[in-house]
């Protein structure tokens, strides 16, 4: 019945169900999704899945929409997408050390092991 959000937000409007700062979170999400930062493999860059519009180029994304996240330059994001980094830690796998025996996290032995072998299981 209702196809937009516009229109949703309406009908929750009048019905007296739209809970507060509901459409601003939902579009925060929305343009979250949306937007999303990616590596592009054949630019090698990093740029939004769906262009922003109204955006200029040289401005700081960051502070537009903090809510992307982090920028992530586009070296260390290619480094990430080909394995070579921690994609939290943004350090070589080599040196992400095993955690603390009895920790709730897998170790990196197992995970080396997966990555060389993504069928098996940690």
């Amino acid at each position: 019945v209702h196809r937009t959000p516009a229109k949703i937000f309406n009908a929750l409007r009048s019905a007296g169900r739209m809970p507060p700062d509901f459409e601003e979170t939902f579009w925060i999400a929305f343009r979250t999704f949306r937007h999303q930062r990616v590596f592009c493999l054949s630019k090698g860059l990093v740029e939004p899945l769906w262009p922003i519009s109204g955006s200029k180029q040289n401005s700081d994304e960051n502070y537009m929409w903090p809510f992307l996240g982090i920028h992530i330059e586009s070296n260390t994001a290619r480094e990430i997408a080909e394995g070579l980094l921690h994609p939290c830690k943004k350090i070589p796998w080599s040196e992400v050390t095993e955690p603390v025996v009895g920790s709730d996290s897998i170790n990196t032995r197992t995970l080396k092991s997966h990555l060389r072998h993504p069928t098996l299981s940690p």
